[in-house]
């Protein structure tokens, strides 16, 4: 993925921690960062948004609590470590979950 410069799962397969590759830069100059994929992940799940891509996040821990509009969209289990490491809990292990993150939705 362009956005990711490695990522490493843990051994029950419900934790990713990515890191980003520095260097990738929106339109108007500025790093894209790990905060910026935190907040368009919670967006996306938000009911208030009424994303049609809502649920390619499904697996990700809270999501269809959130999409369901049971828990708030900041429980959402994606956090950002810093300005280049991001980590991501599922629900589940999903073996195709780092390449479901090419999807749309999935982007910052």
């Amino acid at each position: 993925m362009l956005w990711q410069k490695k990522a490493n799962v843990s051994k029950d397969g419900r934790t990713y921690n990515f890191e980003l590759r520095k260097g990738v830069k929106w339109s108007n100059g500025e790093d894209v960062t790990a905060k910026d994929f935190v907040y368009s992940w919670r967006r996306t799940v938000d009911p208030k948004t009424t994303s049609q891509d809502a649920f390619y996040l499904n697996q990700v821990e809270n999501a269809s609590e959130i999409i369901a509009n049971k828990k708030d969209p900041k429980e959402l289990g994606i956090t950002a470590n810093g300005k280049y490491k991001l980590t991501v809990k599922l629900t589940k292990a999903i073996p195709y979950f780092k390449q479901s993150t090419g999807k749309i939705a999935a982007f910052a």
